[in-house]
């Protein structure tokens, strides 16, 4: 415990790569606009929703070493504690920086159950790092956040969203509400058992917390595994999808009555979603036949329904691929293998697209961010929020949070 302490304490954003900055910068600039709603309310309420809303779409960004979505366990209670208590845009990007990092790396060190989704578990440990960093607590104050936090995990269970229950976003709203009331718990003097962290993820909810793995190296940052979402579907789909693509524009087939099957090969933990008839389209986000022939349908240009969808889904086969899994986590490979009816393609692609360079990404971050705010408001004004936040270190709070 002593050694994520003082890397909460001492972490200083000034050692961070300019790379790596700008990529927290767009990560910080990407949920801004997944959260955004012109309805405002208590503060607890604004951040319950703005949780839920970062999540619902499907678009949250994520991390491949954490194993799930570190900022959004977190970031709507950080910016609203930050605009309640008028903290600068520095201040808050270094509390949302060793929050990111913290999180992600026990994301990387938690071995959570088969059955427990990453929702709701594990990142609040973060955010217990972001508000200490922000409030410049003690060790004593730091130690109890952390524990408190932990005590505060959430069962999140897949098979809810596999069903297509959307009880998983309400516990990310749960997760964002809770930090908010953190620092009157602190205040207040309230503690938890030190073995908290090691019976919660040790025995409740995971089956390991390798703590004695954990990274203690400031200099490097988890950043560098962070990932775009550009499809509004669990990232496990993305692989495939940029896979029936790639085959797609190689090919060039006439209409998607051309393909006869569909193979695709993929790591354990995405190949377990491989429901080709989801009971609704939120259960369809967390498919990869669903996912993909919704694809194959906006390829073609074709409006889909849930018919045609099925019927694509029911020609696509999804299967653990042992020789993908061991390229993990470094590389989530697809391999997708597809019949039609004169011939066979075969495609691996190594990763997805929000994985790519930043320098490639960052104009598809901007656009997707004005797409996102568009319905209220004018281009000019959301390209000059870009510039506050990613240039000239402002956080526009009356407008935005």
């Amino acid at each position: 415990m002593q050694q994520i302490i003082r890397y909460i304490q001492k972490f200083e954003i000034s050692n961070m790569p300019d790379e790596m900055l700008k990529r927290a910068k767009y990560i910080l600039l990407d949920s801004i606009g997944g959260m955004f709603s012109p309805n405002k309310s208590d503060n607890y309420s604004t951040t319950f929703w703005s949780g839920v809303r970062l999540v619902e779409c499907e678009k949250d960004e994520g991390n491949a070493f954490a194993k799930g979505h570190p900022a959004c366990h977190f970031l709507p209670s950080l910016l609203q504690i930050a605009k309640n208590e008028d903290k600068t845009y520095d201040e808050v990007l270094e509390a949302f920086v060793v929050g990111y990092e913290v999180g992600a790396r026990f994301g990387e060190i938690i071995t959570l159950k088969p059955l427990i989704h990453p929702h709701g578990n594990w990142g609040i440990i973060g955010g217990a790092a972001a508000l200490a960093k922000l409030k410049n607590w003690n060790s004593e104050q730091t130690k109890q956040a952390i524990l408190i936090s932990a005590q505060l995990s959430y069962p999140t269970l897949w098979k809810s969203v596999l069903e297509g229950h959307e009880v998983r976003n309400l516990i990310i709203g749960y997760n964002n509400m809770n930090l908010l009331l953190l620092p009157e718990i602190i205040d207040a003097g309230y503690s938890a058992s030190e073995e908290t962290l090691s019976i919660i993820f040790n025995d409740i909810l995971g089956t390991q917390l390798d703590i004695d793995n954990w990274n203690i190296d400031s200099t490097t940052s988890y950043f560098s595994h962070a990932y775009f979402k550009f499809y509004d579907s669990c990232r496990f789909c993305h692989g495939p999808i940029d896979a029936i693509k790639k085959v797609l524009l190689k090919v060039n087939p006439a209409s998607k009555d051309e393909i006869v099957s569909i193979t695709i090969e993929t790591y354990e933990s995405a190949a377990r979603l491989n429901d080709k008839q989801p009971r609704n389209a939120f259960a369809g986000k967390f498919s990869i036949p669903y996912a993909m022939a919704k694809e194959i349908c906006v390829y073609f240009n074709e409006p889909y329904d849930e018919k045609t969808v099925y019927e694509i889904a029911e020609k696509i086969e999804v299967i653990s691929s042992e020789e993908l899994n061991k390229l993990l986590p470094a590389i989530r490979a697809t391999k997708c293998s597809v019949k039609f009816r004169n011939q066979e393609v075969v495609v691996e692609i190594q990763g997805a697209l929000g994985e790519e360079n930043l320098e490639q990404l960052q104009t598809l971050i901007e656009d997707k961010f004005i797409n996102q705010l568009s319905t209220y408001f004018d281009e000019t004004t959301i390209k000059r929020w870009i510039d506050q936040i990613i240039v000239q270190h402002v956080l526009p709070y009356e407008e935005l949070i």
